[in-house]
């Protein structure tokens, strides 16, 4: 496994490295403090949303931010790109129900 994705990934430009190494970082720290928000505060960690499904879905990113990232480190970019886009929709449909500003890209 490890000598087909460097073979995959060996030929790519240096710039899209850089994107994938930033993009992957991206997924990881979201991960990391959804961890750390569930490790400190258990499954209540988001009773500041009272709408059951937004709790549901900050607790369910602590799986789906990882998974997101693994796949497309492991070089199964559909699934990974799918899967981040239906990930950063639910974003921003959770950010416009609380009132927060979307996130501009």
């Amino acid at each position: 496994m490890g000598f087909e994705l460097r073979a995959r990934w060996g030929g790519q430009p240096l710039w899209a490295k850089w994107v994938l190494a930033v993009y992957l970082i991206g997924f990881l720290e979201g991960s990391c403090a959804h961890i750390l928000d569930l490790a400190s505060d258990g499954f209540h960690a988001y009773t500041s949303f009272p709408q059951v499904p937004l709790q549901v879905f900050f607790v369910s990113l602590a799986i789906l931010d990882p998974l997101v990232a693994v796949l497309e480190e492991r070089g199964t970019r559909a699934a990974g790109r799918g899967l981040a886009g239906r990930r950063r929709d639910g974003d921003g449909r959770v950010r416009k129900l609380v009132g927060q500003p979307a996130l501009d890209t």
